[in-house]
């Protein structure tokens, strides 16, 4: 069904309630009846209205129905019909309907200034804004780096603006440096050198009533007292830590004192028992059993000589002179658990060693092949001597150690000699004369009670070392006013 715009769907439906007959009724197709569902126009109402002689508000009705607006270059009252979507939303006065926009174009200049409003060609506007997503806001080139200043309504370059007022997006609220002078009252920092509102200074105008020169702003001021707070809570934080240190240093000496003082109460009475079992034992032995005859223990020599028998091989030990029985017909014969050495055999016989020397610590016989080169006899004494030529090498100097107070023989003119199998310490030599250098004094640290030692009997003790908990000391160096143990 097709109703024009001066047609009413309201004449519609009267007309099809009030037909009698389809035979003067031509409907060729179905119709919506959403037409039919949106009540009654205006009109109708408004007619009744007037007709009964009441008040009606008609350029309210005007401007609600028919609503118009002025175009900038035509002077005209014209509807939305009139003008592009970009245009009828514009809220300033620069609003221009099509005609004036079509006439801009036939002349060559189809696009608009936002800022300054003046239509120019293409080639006053910078190329970025070509794309047509800038159809409703472009800048020519000239007023590009300007803008426009809240208090004065002027645009102006950036050198005419704060570095803050010019990258504000918001241009109610963009004052430039003469309406911000003009408006606020600015005062400059002694110390930042920045020209700030008055409100920037409320702890200088707290003490002061005006400006004099010397003049700090708050920013400027709140660091220090900032730092000193911090400061405070620093040495609280250290103080509390060196407490809690001292602290858990105390509780572990205490524990590890009580565990050794558990320990040798334990032990003492282990040992007290195992005293009092081989006493007892002692009696039984020494209490006279008639029924058991008295068994005769024999020699040790004599066992080990009945022992000997019965191997298939018979030595005579090199070094004690003891007889000795094994299985091995070649290879080392093992007689440590009688005189401590070992000797070599070879098809059942013993061999002999090339030469034989005397340790120059202990005084015991050696037996060796080896000519020139160091004979280890540490399993006896515990130490190592050189030989050179089947002859024992003479050191050529005698050292103390510092640690000890023992002999140590060394061909080291400079260097470091090992003492650790004695004391097991090291110590320095330096042409022939144990060095001063040599760390010889033991000082105890003051907050780990660690024991530290140093080449310096007293003064400033610097070291790096471990607390019994395994962590870095904090104390690097202390003052030591003598030697301590």
């Amino acid at each position: 069904m097709q109703i024009g715009d001066a047609g009413d769907p309201l004449t519609v439906y009267i007309a099809a309630t009030r037909i009698k007959d389809r035979s003067g009724m031509f409907i060729y197709r179905p119709f919506e009846a959403a037409p039919f569902q949106k009540g009654a126009k205006l009109g109708r109402e408004l007619l009744l209205r007037q007709w009964r002689g009441e008040a009606i508000d008609w350029t309210a009705l005007r401007a609600r129905y028919r609503e118009e607006r002025p175009c900038n270059e035509g002077k005209e009252q014209k509807p939305a019909a009139a003008y592009t979507a970009g245009q009828w939303k514009r809220k300033d006065e620069a609003r221009i309907c099509k005609e004036c926009v079509k006439r801009h174009v036939e002349v060559g200049q189809p696009w608009q200034c936002m800022a300054c409003n003046a239509w120019k060609d293409k080639e006053s506007f910078p190329a970025h804004y070509a794309g047509p997503q800038c159809s409703f806001y472009r800048l020519c080139t000239t007023c590009e780096g300007m803008k426009t200043c809240c208090g004065c309504s002027t645009r102006k370059a950036a050198a005419d603006f704060s570095a803050g007022a010019w990258k504000r997006t918001q241009a109610r609220t963009r004052l430039c440096l003469v309406c911000a002078r003009n408006a606020h009252g600015l005062w400059t920092c002694s110390k930042c050198n920045v020209k700030k509102a008055t409100v920037c200074f409320q702890q200088w105008t707290s003490q002061h009533r005006a400006q004099n020169g010397q003049q700090v702003c708050d920013s400027c001021q709140g660091p220090k007292l900032e730092r000193s707070v911090v400061k405070k809570a620093v040495a609280r934080v250290a103080a509390t830590h060196v407490k809690v240190a001292r602290q858990k240093h105390e509780r572990v000496m205490a524990e590890v004192l009580a565990e050794i003082a558990r320990k040798r109460k334990d032990e003492g009475d282990a040992t007290q028992e195992r005293k009092c079992k081989a006493l007892r034992a002692q009696e039984q032995r020494n209490a006279p059993q008639a029924a058991s005859p008295v068994e005769v223990q024999p020699h040790p020599t004599e066992k080990l000589r009945k022992e000997a028998a019965t191997k298939p091989f018979q030595y005579v030990c090199p070094f004690c002179q003891v007889a000795v029985g094994s299985t091995v017909s070649s290879g080392q014969v093992n007689h440590r658990n009688v005189c401590g050495n070992r000797f070599q055999v070879k098809d059942g016989h013993v061999t002999a060693k090339d030469f034989v020397y005397t340790c120059p610590f202990c005084e015991g016989t050696v037996a060796s092949k080896l000519t020139t080169g160091q004979i280890d006899h540490r399993g006896m004494c515990g130490n190592q001597f050189y030989v050179q030529d089947g002859q024992v090498a003479a050191k050529e100097y005698v050292y103390t150690c510092p640690f000890c107070d023992g002999t140590v023989a060394s061909k080291l003119r400079t260097g470091r000699v090992n003492h650790g199998g004695t004391c097991g310490k090291r110590f320095y030599v330096e042409n022939g004369v144990v060095s001063k250098g040599t760390k010889q004094h033991a000082h105890r640290c003051p907050l780990c009670r660690t024991l530290v030692w140093s080449a310096r009997a007293s003064g400033r003790i610097q070291s790096k070392h471990k607390a019994p908990c395994g962590r870095p000391c904090k104390q690097k160096s202390w003052i030591a006013t003598e030697r301590s143990n």
